[in-house]
C-alpha cells in the first residue's frame, strides 16, 4: 500500500509516517509539502491513500480534494482530512467533494490511526475522529436524505434522543424483538452497524430529530 502525507508542517508528517511504519507496518510513504509536488508524484504512481492538509502554506486543501478527485474517485484513492479546523463549513465541503475521512491535528496519533484503519476496513464508509463527530452532531451537517418509512423516521427520532430499545417499545405500543428487527433493518439502510454510527448518519443526512 502507497500512502501520501502532503502536510507543511515537517514535524506532524514525519510524526505521521513514524506511527504507520511502526505501528503498521507501512513503508511506502511520501511527504509533500505542497500539491506540485504530489502531482508530480501521480504523473507516475498511484497513492492508494493521502492525508491531505486543509492549508498547505497558500494553498486551499478543498481545491486539491477536487484536483484530486478529478484523477481519482473514493474507492480508487482514499483521501482523510488532516486539518487544525473544526469549521463546520470547511468539514461540511470537505464531505461534499468526496473525502472518505476527516481528523484534526489535535487528535492523538492513535485516533488518527484508528480512522485510517477503520477506512481500510470499511472502504465505503465516512470515518471521522471523535472531535469531528461532536460538531458533526452540534451543527447538523447534512448530505442527501436517504429515503425512510414512517416508522423509520419515528424509531430513528426516539433513537436519537438516547431513548432505549425498551423505552422505544413501551412509546410505540411495540414488542421488544419488533424494536429489534426495525433497528437492524434500518441500520442496514443507513450503511452502518452501531447505534452512535446511526446517530451520526442520521446528522450527516440532514435528519432533524434531537431535540
Amino acid at each position: 500500500m502507497k500512502i501520501g502525507i502532503l502536510e507543511d508542517h515537517a514535524l506532524i508528517a514525519e510524526l505521521l509516517k513514524e506511527n504507520l511504519n511502526l505501528k503498521l507496518g507501512y513503508d511506502k510513504i511520501y511527504i509533500f509539502n505542497n500539491s506540485e509536488k504530489l502531482f508530480s508524484l501521480l504523473q507516475n504512481e498511484k497513492l492508494d491513500f493521502l492525508f491531505l492538509d486543509m492549508y498547505i502554506n497558500d494553498e486551499n486543501g478543498i481545491n486539491v480534494l477536487k484536483e484530486c478527485r478529478k484523477r481519482y474517485n473514493k474507492e480508487e484513492l482514499k483521501i482523510i482530512i488532516l486539518s487544525s479546523s473544526v469549521e463546520p463549513k470547511i468539514i461540511s465541503d470537505s464531505f461534499k467533494y468526496e473525502a472518505n475521512g476527516y481528523v484534526t491535528k489535535h487528535e492523538s496519533m492513535d485516533e488518527i490511526i484508528e480512522v485510517f484503519q477503520n477506512l481500510i476496513e470499511f472502504p465505503l464508509k465516512n470515518r471521522v475522529s471523535s472531535s469531528v463527530s461532536d460538531i458533526l452532531l452540534e451543527y447538523n451537517i447534512s448530505g442527501d436524505k436517504i429515503k425512510l418509512s414512517p416508522r423509520e423516521e419515528q424509531l430513528l427520532t426516539l433513537i436519537c434522543n438516547a431513548k432505549s430499545a425498551k423505552e422505544i417499545a413501551y412509546e410505540l405500543g411495540l414488542s421488544l424483538n419488533t424494536i429489534h428487527y426495525y433497528t437492524k433493518r434500518l441500520m442496514i439502510k443507513m450503511g452502518v452497524n452501531r447505534t452512535p454510527d446511526l446517530i451520526l448518519k442520521a446528522i450527516e443526512k440532514g435528519y432533524h430529530f434531537i431535540n
